[in-house]
């Protein structure tokens, strides 16, 4: 479901450039639409946090949002599919190029999309990531925890940790 929904918000902000190159192909695109996707998400979070509303029903209803607006993507990539890597062509290395930088790219996507689902493994990750999103959630909102080794430092993964709290997950 996250996935849908970060494909959906993603599609939101790269329809722009999508309808200027219609040679991307659906690998890259998917990967493309996910990682802008959960830029935006993660922002957003940010913002209902700042006000106070980091709580189940706005982040359900960025899910939902994201969601609706993956559908009518889905139906035109069905109706409509796009070049697969076999017509991509990087000088004399043909296709092997394209293959590693999506590769790479669904590789990290993977990783930025499981990695905050996962229980914590490490002792900073106990220590204070996960009592940083657990302060968020509880409260509702971001706060500083000063009873917290670094309680004014960047956790963007944090909200990701706090929604997943907040959801019931």
């Amino acid at each position: 479901m996250f996935l849908v929904a970060i494909l959906g918000w993603g599609r939101l902000v790269t329809a722009k450039l999508l309808g200027a190159c219609a040679t991307i192909p659906n690998s890259g695109l998917a990967v493309l639409q996910a990682t802008t996707g959960l830029g935006l998400v993660t922002l957003l979070l940010v913002i209902i946090a700042a006000f106070g509303w980091l709580t189940a029903p706005p982040i359900l209803a960025i899910l939902v949002v994201g969601i609706l607006l993956c559908i009518p993507g889905l139906v035109s990539r069905i109706a409509t599919p796009r070049p697969g890597l076999e017509g991509i062509k990087i000088g004399r290395l043909g296709l092997a190029p394209s293959i590693l930088i999506y590769s790479a790219a669904a590789a990290f996507l993977a990783n930025a999309m499981v990695r905050p689902l996962q229980l914590p493994q490490g002792w900073d990750e106990i220590a204070y990531h996960l009592p940083t999103a657990l302060a968020w959630a509880e409260s509702g909102r971001l706060v500083v925890a000063d009873w917290l080794r670094y309680p004014l430092f960047p956790f963007n993964m944090q909200l990701l940790y706090a929604a997943a709290l907040d959801s019931g997950e």
